[in-house]
């Protein structure tokens, strides 16, 4: 028998999306998309988000609330794959594994204090329902760290004669796995 933890919901998102049809396959594909996080009342305390707005990006923790179930396959048909070819659930980004969680990065655009609902995180590029639950938030160090070094090169740059150039290769390499950091 599988050992069992509870998790508490400590948020939930509020998007565009009432239902799954239409939402992004995974986050930041479209940073038009905005979207806002209330904490449950429990976790409502302004010092849990301090510091959190020095950071570009959160991961997001969530459940797929839709897709709770019982049971479990190893095997699963990705719709991108169009719905023919069976994979295994632990390589697809499938709501329907042993435990229905998932992992967005977003956009931090702001953090308000609303007077009644506490902290309020203002989002882009979120790919979840609207009322998905969260189960915790992460900063996300990457694109932080991202940020830093393209504003170290840039000033780098203007303090010298020479041109910057980027290996064509790196950047590809680096766009193509950007979205699942």
């Amino acid at each position: 028998m599988a050992e069992e933890i509870a998790v508490k919901v400590i948020a939930r998102i509020h998007t565009d999306f009432p239902e799954k049809f239409g939402i992004p396959r995974q986050s930041g594909l479209i940073e038009e998309l905005k979207s806002t996080i209330v904490f449950e009342p429990e976790f409502r305390d302004a010092n849990a988000l301090r510091g959190i707005e020095e950071y570009s990006h959160l991961w997001l923790i969530w459940e797929f609330s839709e897709a709770v179930r019982d049971t479990w396959s190893p095997m699963v048909r990705p719709p991108r794959l169009g719905g023919n070819k069976r994979v295994g659930v632990f390589a697809t980004r499938s709501p329907f594994r042993p435990n229905p969680i998932g992992l967005s990065s977003v956009k931090l655009e702001r953090v308000e204090q609303h007077p009644e609902l506490g902290p309020v995180l203002h989002l882009s590029g979120a790919d979840l329902m609207d009322g998905t639950p969260i189960l915790d938030n992460r900063i996300c160090r990457m694109w932080t760290a991202m940020r830093r070094h393209l504003a170290a090169l840039r000033k780098k740059r203007r303090n010298t004669s020479f041109p910057l150039k980027f290996r064509t290769s790196c950047w590809k390499k680096f766009r193509r796995t950007a979205g699942r950091h």
